[in-house]
């Protein structure tokens, strides 16, 4: 499968996929909304590549907009990059277009990291921007459809968002929570041609500013990506540049050679990340807990809940070890009890990860914010414990306000932030240098609410940005310069960066070692965070015991199936997932289980695992020692799987293999017979369910 570029007279560009029953035409273009394309083209050969030129033109405005577009055949595939400028004297914006147009006929299905195959209906929730908090009514008592994101579709007209729908600041969508069905987590889209074994990827690049972006496709066959609120200015040309990726008819084959072109996304530096995999909760409860009976759940890790802080963001106060103050959780705290719960997990084998925020400050802040000269004692080392007046003194120039010059209010009565202000981007990594420094026994952080990185802040500047008609900073770009500082100082102590990454976009998560996903309860976020995941650990939140039962078969085998941790039933957690002797029971039963998928990776070698007759459904994931199978939702008592590990055409390599059901500590031998270049395993299944354990040996 070899793609190459060549011009031909037609009135776009063609990039022809060239195999083995001929060529096909993949027209390709950049075009300007609301701008006409005003010349004829102008190609020029560049080595196997092609270079085009064009001039654009706003005829209401007399903007022009010049543009040039580069296609040149890589490893996998074209490189396509675009550059435009404009000599306007004054900026403007204008939503970039890039499309791809294949023949539905000739390519029938795609596919996408979407949150569900099925366009947004009576499943989702009716506005799904109304709600964050996973403890609100109007969303813990849904139950929430899950659907296998794994499977292609129809070409057809939808349009998705990248991670969420772009801000407005009319419609704001407070509190944006990922449920939608058309959301995906990755700028990719992928075709599959109808009578050869081919798959095209269509992808942009992470590596560029991406603000916000949507995918529409149509009946047609045509892909398209709009890029939206990028700054047009004189003397600042634009950059962007996608790929095209050519692979086997099959989705793994879109994944695979996306990880390869841009592994920094998708794997953690660090080696403990792995360690902290397993069931995890979000308690501040400093209580004694049955250990092993943890252990058997599969549990690894506490987010420890946000109440220790006097406030959101003064994580740490600048207060010796032993001096107290009053947590927002209403008992005294000090960093030497921080401290010493953090040490006593670890001595136990467990991890803990200290509550971060970069988006939100304070609690039942006033504003307008005080006049810190005209209060007494403000120039004292105490102003920290007043919120309003350590905000107004210190970090008011990040505050985030809307139009009429009035904060966003978030959890706790606390103000939204821009954590690419460089005065509270230095506080905040004052924060992180204490955590660090007084809480060593801790494992990193866990990053709350990128809710807030869809917002603009007219009072910055980004360079790039251009929104309600001036210059901005998207706290997208505020997200990368932060997230990158954090993960530069916590690697460098072999500690880790989780988030809960409510905006589900790849790019967010370059210096991120792993998700703790807030919403996984609901099936669009748990699909999502997965693929994010891909080679990170997830762990995903429950709300409550209604959401694991009474059928915990379907919960635990969906879990299973996208490698991702549930949050475990653990003393204390807030807003979340409590124990009792249902729930304890059944996550002793699929404990075993999850234990197996720590450290797991996704397989993505072409087409690894098939279930004959579809009578169930089954993943791969590569993990120490050899790969791990859960075979899920099965409708018969046993499943003939068949395995295609690369492992198998390795002549020192052999594998040895087992079966683990839910219910039972205990692995069972399983009969295997070898075909060509294949393992045929008759599976049988408890419950709908068996994980396949394949040991890979050397003969050396």
């Amino acid at each position: 499968m070899k793609l190459r570029v060549d011009m031909k007279a037609l009135a776009l560009p063609n990039v022809l996929l060239k195999f083995g029953t001929g060529e096909q035409v993949i027209e390709a273009t950049t075009l300007l909304n609301g701008f006409t394309d005003t010349t004829s083209e102008s190609w020029v050969t560049s080595g196997d590549g092609i270079i085009r030129r064009r001039t654009f033109a706003d005829i209401i405005n007399k903007r022009e907009v010049q543009m040039t577009e580069r296609f040149q055949p890589s490893s996998s595939g074209v490189r396509w990059e675009t550059e435009l400028w404009t000599d306007y004297e004054e900026p403007f914006t204008a939503p970039v277009i890039s499309e791809i147009r294949c023949d539905s006929v000739e390519w029938p299905n795609y596919w996408a990291t979407w949150a569900d195959h099925r366009p947004d209906g009576p499943d989702t929730v009716g506005d799904p921007w109304a709600v964050a908090n996973a403890d609100l009514d109007a969303v813990k008592d849904l139950r929430f459809s899950w659907q296998d994101p794994l499977i292609p579709r129809k070409a057809e007209s939808r349009r998705f968002w990248y991670g969420a729908p772009y801000f407005e600041e009319d419609n704001p969508r407070l509190g944006f929570s990922p449920f939608m069905n058309d959301l995906i987590c990755m700028p990719l889209v992928c075709a599959f041609h109808a009578s050869s074994d081919v798959g095209l990827t269509f992808a942009l690049s992470p590596e560029e500013p991406l603000l916000d972006v949507f995918l529409d496709t149509d009946k047609e066959g045509a892909y398209r990506f709009t890029r939206m609120f990028y700054r047009f200015e004189k003397g600042r040309p634009l950059r962007f540049s996608a790929d095209l990726f050519t692979h086997e008819n099959d989705w793994r084959g879109s994944l695979r050679r996306m990880t390869e072109r841009y592994p920094q996304y998708f794997h953690s530096p660090l080696s403990i990340t792995q360690d902290i995999a397993g069931t995890g909760a979000y308690s501040t409860h400093e209580v004694e807990f049955d250990e092993m009976k943890m252990q058997k759940m599969a549990f690894k890790v506490n987010w420890k809940a946000s109440f220790d802080f006097p406030y959101m963001g003064m994580f740490l106060p600048d207060v010796s070890n032993d001096e107290e103050w009053m947590s927002y959780g209403k008992y005294p705290q000090t960093i030497a009890r921080m401290r010493e719960y953090s040490a006593k997990m670890h001595s136990r084998g467990f991890h803990v990860l200290s509550y971060f925020n970069v988006t939100e400050f304070g609690a039942d802040v006033q504003f307008p914010l005080p006049d810190v000269e005209s209060q007494e004692g403000s120039e004292t080392d105490q102003l920290w414990k007043d919120c309003s007046l350590y905000l107004s003194r210190e970090l008011k120039e990040a505050l985030l306000l809307n139009r009429q010059g009035q904060p966003y209010w978030s959890w706790a009565n606390a103000v939204v932030m821009d954590p690419g202000e460089p005065v509270y981007q230095q506080f905040l990594l004052d924060q992180a240098r204490r955590h660090l420094e007084l809480i060593p026994e801790s494992s990193g952080i866990c990053i709350d609410r990128l809710d807030w990185t869809r917002f603009y802040n007219d009072s910055g500047d980004d360079g790039i940005s251009w929104f309600d008609g001036k210059p901005c900073r998207s706290l997208q770009v505020s997200w990368q310069q932060v997230s990158e500082q954090l993960g530069e100082l916590f690697h460098a102590h072999n500690k880790v960066v989780y988030c809960n990454n409510h905006t589900k976009r790849l790019e967010q998560l370059l210096h991120v070692d792993g998700i703790f996903d807030e919403f996984t309860y609901a099936a669009a976020a748990l699909n999502l965070s997965a693929m994010l995941g891909l080679f990170k650990p997830v762990l995903g939140w429950i709300a409550h015991a209604g959401q694991v039962m009474p059928d915990y078969d379907v919960f635990f085998q969906r879990f299973l199936y996208m490698g991702v941790f549930p949050m475990a039933p653990f003393p204390g957690n807030d807003h979340s997932l409590l124990p009792s002797p249902e729930v304890d029971e059944a996550f002793l039963a699929y404990g075993p289980l999850l234990d197996r998928l720590r450290g797991k990776r996704w397989t993505l070698s072409p087409r690894p695992v098939s279930v004959v007759d579809n009578v169930a459904i089954a993943n791969v994931f590569e993990v120490p020692g050899g790969y791990v199978v859960p075979v899920v939702f099965a409708k018969a008592e046993t499943v003939r799987l068949v395995l295609r590990l690369p492992e198998f055409a390795m002549k020192d390599r052999y594998a040895v293999y087992e079966i683990l059901h839910p219910g039972s500590d205990d692995t069972m031998p399983v009969h295997s017979e070898r075909r060509e270049g294949s393992l045929e395993l008759e599976v049988a299944v408890r419950n709908g369910c068996a994980m396949v354990i394949v040991h890979i040996r050397s003969d050396s």
